[in-house]
């Protein structure tokens, strides 16, 4: 029983003790931070927003990269053409590449050719050209420079150098007056931006009117007169000897000789 009563004394006592405790608040869940709320509510399209970023960067990295090794690539093929062919398959690949600067100019470059192979054919440093195939670079040169000339999107510089082209094509077939409107055109629309096109067209201009000059030659030499013809024995180089002598005597007369008095001489003093 007493051991009931100890019992009891000490339960008794605890829930005393309880009662003068004081109340404890439960501990509430920390609210997350701004920064931790803002990430939570954005996170999605955020993330999509740098994927987006970083996509672009690289797709701009490699379309740069992929210009420069095509520049560097046109670049080099022109460097190496040596033919008019070869020039305007480098040009085809300049504009497939968006490269139309380089494209124009490889054009340009293959027109050249021919009009520099025009040239030296002439010059005789080769084989003659024959008419077909001379009528046929001259077309193919033409159609080059004019495809320049006619494209809005080509440099100045491109169009000046195509229009000389045109006037040398144009002075080899005797054309002056289609020479002289190119080179005056060059002088217009060079002006003082291109001075080295406008300085070579003023220079070709003032070569027009004696180039343009027939060229006049001499009369042809008369003929000598044949040699008149020889004796046999001369032409045949024997000694034809002296002449021979003078006959001198008067039909009806008789021969006189030295030792012969003539009646009436000078010398004669005696009388009959």
């Amino acid at each position: 029983m007493a051991d009931g009563l100890h019992g009891r004394a000490v339960l008794n006592k605890l829930v005393a003790m309880d009662q003068h405790q004081p109340d404890i608040e439960p501990v509430s869940q920390a609210e997350p931070s701004g920064l931790l709320q803002w990430w939570q509510r954005n996170s999605k399209w955020v993330t999509a927003v740098v994927v987006v970023i970083a996509a672009a960067w690289l797709a701009r990295t490699w379309y740069l990269s992929s210009v420069r090794s095509a520049n560097d690539q046109t670049w080099d093929h022109y460097a190496r053409a040596t033919s008019p062919d070869r020039m305007l398959a480098t040009a085809d690949e300049a504009r497939q590449a968006g490269l139309e600067g380089a494209a124009n100019l490889a054009v340009l470059g293959g027109a050249d050719l021919l009009l520099q192979s025009l040239t030296n054919k002439m010059a005789g440093s080769d084989e003659p050209l024959s008419a077909e195939t001379r009528k046929q670079m001259i077309n193919d040169a033409t159609r080059q420079y004019e495809q320049i000339i006619n494209d809005p999107r080509a440099d100045q510089i491109f169009k000046l150098g195509a229009m000389l082209g045109l006037a040398s094509l144009a002075e080899d077939s005797h054309d002056w007056q289609a020479a002289r409107q190119y080179y005056e055109r060059i002088q217009q629309e060079a002006d003082s931006l291109y001075p080295a096109h406008h300085v070579q067209a003023t220079r070709r201009l003032a070569e027009l009117d004696r180039l343009a000059r027939p060229t006049v030659f001499g009369p042809e030499p008369t003929p000598k007169p044949s040699a008149l013809p020889v004796d046999d024995a001369t032409s045949s180089g024997d000694d034809p000897g002296p002449p021979d002598p003078v006959d001198t005597t008067v039909a009806g007369d008789t021969p006189v000789s030295e030792d012969t008095v003539v009646p009436g001489d000078a010398g004669d003093t005696d009388g009959p």
